[in-house]
Formats: C-alpha cells, structure tokens, sequence
C-alpha cells in the first residue's frame, strides 16, 4: 500500500480514533483536555514491527499521525502481532479497553503455514479482551489473504477501497 492508498488509510485511522474516543462524548468540551483517558499506540510493520507512537493520549496522537511513516516491503503480520500482544498482556484490562486494527493491503509476505498458527494462538490469548478487533483492507488488496486471516485471528474483516 503506498502513494493515495497510504494516505486515505492515515485519514480513515485519524478520524476513527476521533470518532471511538468515549471521552470526547462524555467530557464537556471545557475540560477536553483533563479528562481525556483514552492511550493509542501505532505500529507500522514490513520486515519488522516498529512502534511509532506509544501509549499517547488522543491530543499527543493528534501531533504523532502525520509523522506515521510509509514502510513497504515484504510483511511480516507475526512480528506486528508479537508486538501487539506484548502490549496487550502490559495493559491494565481494568482501565483500558483494547481496541486493536490492523490496517494492511493485505499481500503476503510471510509462508501462510508460518502464521497461521501464530494467528490461531494470538487469537486464543487475546481476542476475548478486545472491545474491536478488526482488519482492515485498503487499496489495491488481497481480499481473500485478509479475510482468511481475518478468520484466524478471530477479527472483523472490512475493506476501504
């Protein structure tokens, strides 16, 4: 995913963490900036998963997602889920609740057989705590990789063309 792909996926990212937030809903717009709780992290991954913003509250994020860079290359979707799952098993699950998406075109990069079964057992560790676990496909994808993967995984499976 590159070029308008890349930057339709940033917008749709930024506008979804917006729209998700339940404490923008809920604060008087007054005091927006004391009672923001919400904590986002993004990660970009090719050959390997980088953080890029971690645990930022939604005015800090605001500052990090323009500098999100465009990484492309040969995917590795089990290094983005290592890193993932090593950040859901840090969250206190009693103050947050993890919303996770993973924003891909969906080509291979990896041998399927290599990470289906590191799909199957992030699924079994992590899926029931999520409040939204989704895929989501932009650009020019590969429909059918995403939601196999998609099913593994135990997310939703969406596409933005």
């Amino acid at each position: 995913m590159k070029g308008e792909s890349w930057k339709d996926m940033l917008v749709s990212l930024h506008s979804f963490i917006h729209r998700m937030s339940p404490t923008r809903v809920e604060c008087d717009a007054k005091l927006w900036r004391e009672c923001n709780y919400d904590v986002i992290s993004v990660l970009t991954f090719s050959r390997e998963a980088r953080w890029v913003c971690t645990e930022m509250s939604l005015q800090q994020f605001s500052e990090c997602d323009q500098a999100i860079p465009y990484r492309g290359g040969r995917k590795r979707y089990s290094a983005a889920l290592r890193l993932i799952g090593q950040a859901l098993k840090k969250l206190e699950h009693k103050r947050y609740i993890p919303v996770v998406f993973i924003c891909t075109d969906g080509k291979k990069g990896e041998r399927f057989t290599a990470l289906d079964g590191f799909a199957e057992n992030f699924r079994k560790r992590h899926s029931d705590g999520l409040r939204v676990f989704e895929v989501v496909g932009y650009g020019d994808m590969h429909l059918s990789f995403l939601m196999d993967f998609a099913s593994r995984l135990g997310a939703l499976c969406t596409t933005k063309i």
